[in-house]
């Protein structure tokens, strides 16, 4: 599903044009327009290679501009190079990333536009991939876009599902770090939110948790391996 960025990552012998096979493609060069005419800078984020490849290839032909990619087979010495000249340009600029690779590390604060063009399933990574244009040293208003495809006879699109699956992502992990909220936790809490039976538990969820939520997931997790809970004893003085 996450394909869905353009018909060309599924099929090879489409006739039409990068842009006219794609609105979310159109959406983005206008994105990138307004961007340009405040000479500014963007990161534009997707995981896949292939969409990589393309937004290479429309940023070339729309803005004449040779915009570089980090992805996980980009080099320590490559990154540092592309970071070098993405700062020392002037005005307009653009860089492709991937979600992942460009994860910790990364600070890029000559960008204050952050363009999501596929948005990922863990809520986390999409946050660390926005961070780094919010950084010690940014000082323009960091401005953040999700590309959600839209159609009249596709209700809600893959694009709109992924939205509202994150967007319920965010609000648990809120509840789960609102000190004023109390609800216990459950083992459904836990459960992806597309339906499955069971429970998906990644390390940023866990780390998100705070201390007395850990030890009541801790105490879930030691239940289901079969070990009772046992009642607090209290002894007496003799």
């Amino acid at each position: 599903m996450m394909l869905l960025g353009h018909p060309f990552l599924i099929k090879s012998n489409i006739k039409q044009s990068i842009e006219e096979a794609s609105y979310k493609i159109n959406s983005l060069i206008e994105v990138l327009q307004e961007i340009k005419s405040r000479r500014e800078k963007a990161l534009i984020f997707t995981p896949f290679l292939e969409m990589q490849s393309i937004l290479i290839t429309v940023i070339k032909h729309h803005f004449n501009l040779s915009a570089h990619c980090i992805n996980g087979s980009t080099s320590q010495r490559s990154r540092q190079d592309i970071l070098k000249i993405f700062k020392k340009s002037h005005g307009f600029n653009v860089i492709i990333l991937s979600p992942r690779a460009a994860g910790l590390g990364l600070t890029i604060t000559e960008a204050n536009h952050v363009i999501h063009y596929h948005r990922m399933w863990n809520p986390a990574i999409e946050n660390q991939a926005t961070d780094r244009a919010y950084r010690i040293g940014q000082d323009k208003p960091v401005t953040v876009y999700y590309l959600i495809g839209t159609d009249p006879e596709i209700t809600p699109t893959v694009d709109e599902r992924v939205d509202a699956l994150l967007a319920e992502k965010r609000k648990l992990m809120k509840d789960y770090l609102n000190p004023k909220i109390e609800r216990k936790i459950r083992e459904s809490d836990f459960a992806d939110i597309l339906g499955k039976e069971r429970a998906t538990i990644d390390i940023d969820c866990v780390d998100s948790l705070r201390w007395d939520e850990f030890e009541k997931l801790v105490s879930l997790l030691y239940q289901k391996k079969g070990y009772l809970k046992k009642k607090k004893l209290s002894l007496s003085t003799f």
